[in-house]
């Protein structure tokens, strides 16, 4: 079992293909995507809701707060404080974005042409 818990996030649109990997360490809270996703929820809300610098993130994102907003405020102290409350330590948030959406090629789709 990794020491890491990973998930993969993705972006709904039609214009193009978005998604991030957020993990953290596996911790007594966190050793599952799912239960990630409930404490980071959690982690946040209790910022927003507590601190002046969350509160301004909420507002500034159009009370829109994503993974996308969440991955310029890493650094936050007191985002961290309360992430390392819940149980997030060594949060890591990385974007991928392609605006060439070429839906025809997915994960299954064979490389090869014709074998010979």
């Amino acid at each position: 079992m990794s020491d890491r818990v990973s998930a993969f996030v993705f972006r709904d649109s039609v214009d193009e293909t978005t998604f991030a990997v957020v993990s953290c360490n596996r911790s007594k809270r966190v050793g599952s995507s799912r239960q990630l996703f409930r404490q980071l929820t959690l982690a946040v809300t209790n910022w927003v809701n507590r601190t002046e610098t969350g509160r301004a993130a909420w507002e500034s994102s159009s009370c829109d707060y994503n993974v996308g907003d969440l991955s310029t405020d890493l650094g936050e102290p007191t985002l961290l404080a309360r992430l390392r409350a819940r149980g997030i330590t060594a949060l890591e948030v990385e974007i991928y974005s392609d605006d060439d959406v070429y839906d025809s090629w997915t994960y299954d789709t064979v490389l090869v042409e014709e074998p010979v």
